[in-house]
């Protein structure tokens, strides 16, 4: 239990950010949505409805409390209700707030149940936003969560350590999406932890704090399965349903979708000067579409006459289909099989074509 500490939570108009004063120290209120501030003070359980105070206080209210010694306490509140839907709390009775129309009832001292955590923050703000100051990830400066259990301060936590996972995470996975070609949904998955890098302007919503989500540890480990499932079966199908055909058909083009080293290495085995890059490609393709992307690839991404007007060496196939035949979506390497075992393809085909 934290006690004597110095608090102050001031709950204002949507228009600004709420205010925290927290040891004599100001900070804002950079996590708590709507459904947090409805399990602060829910004017229902008073007996009130709220109505929008104005355009820029929608909610109906706002409200100031303090803790006093390790009880969170409502000390002031005004509401827009009627003063006849207005009853005492803790014995005290509202008056008209000539201000902004709205009841306020003053000098409270109401203790207030609220289990949950704030998070605060404090540093320079972006103006951008007339109706709403942002603290960016470049100047935070303090980001705390203050655990509360039944209103009562129960522990604080230096949350700015995350942000510098969060940030180093977001750098990683940025430059990994730029050199590599992902599925979109791995590609979206990874973005979405990169809203914490120093570019203010990359928020996916300028109503969502900066910091009401740090998960590190997730955005690491969502990179490192990326990096795991890169140059997989799975990949290159993903892929080349997004992208289809390329009009270079070249064993870059198959590295591009993600096809492993090994077997690349293998396939530029079968060249000569009668089986070009391009037979190959369509061939692996093929026998793709005949295997396991049967499922994944629609009319739009077939070859169709492409391939038929190919005209491409039964040797060849039959060598590619059996390199490709037990081949699962984690590996290019058929199931038991090691690279010994992934040479003796080519080794196969160079004994039949002799």
């Amino acid at each position: 239990m934290l006690e004597n500490q110095a608090l102050t939570i001031i709950l204002k108009h949507e228009n600004t950010n709420d205010k925290v004063i927290w040891n004599h120290v100001g900070f804002r209120l950079v996590d708590i949505g709507p459904s947090s501030l409805a399990s602060i003070i829910v004017p229902a359980d008073y007996g009130m409805t709220a109505k929008p105070i104005c355009k820029y206080c929608q909610r109906g209210y706002y409200c100031t409390f303090h803790l006093v010694g390790d009880q969170l306490l409502l000390t002031n509140l005004n509401i827009m209700a009627e003063e006849e839907h207005c009853p005492l709390i803790g014995g005290v009775a509202p008056v008209f707030c000539s201000d902004d129309h709205s009841m306020e009832y003053r000098r409270l001292r109401h203790p207030v149940s609220f289990s949950g955590t704030i998070r605060i923050g404090n540093g320079p703000t972006d103006g951008r936003y007339e109706w709403r100051q942002l603290i960016g990830p470049k100047t935070i400066r303090q980001l705390w969560d203050l655990d509360f259990v039944d209103g009562k301060l129960v522990a604080a936590e230096d949350k700015l350590p995350e942000v510098a996972k969060q940030k180093e995470a977001a750098k990683l996975i940025r430059e990994y999406v730029a050199r590599n070609l992902l599925p979109k949904e791995t590609k979206e998955k990874l973005l979405s932890y990169c809203r914490y890098s120093d570019d203010f302007g990359d928020r996916h919503s300028v109503d969502v704090p900066y910091f009401d989500v740090l998960k590190p540890a997730e955005a690491f480990s969502a990179l490192k399965r990326a990096i795991a499932g890169r140059n997989t079966p799975e990949q290159f199908i993903k892929n080349y349903a997004e992208s289809g055909l390329s009009r270079q058909l070249t064993m870059h083009y198959l590295k591009h979708l993600g096809m492993s080293e090994e077997l690349i290495e293998f396939l530029k085995g079968l060249v000569t000067e009668t089986q070009t890059e391009k037979m190959i490609v369509l061939e692996v393709i093929e026998t793709m579409l005949r295997g396991i992307a049967a499922s994944y690839w629609d009319d739009r991404v077939q070859l169709g006459s492409l391939y038929h007007n190919a005209n491409i060496p039964k040797l060849l196939t039959n060598s590619i289909r059996k390199r490709l035949s037990g081949i699962t979506m984690a590996s290019w390497l058929p199931e038991g099989c090691g690279c010994n075992s992934a040479r003796g393809h080519l080794n196969d085909y160079r004994e039949n074509r002799t």
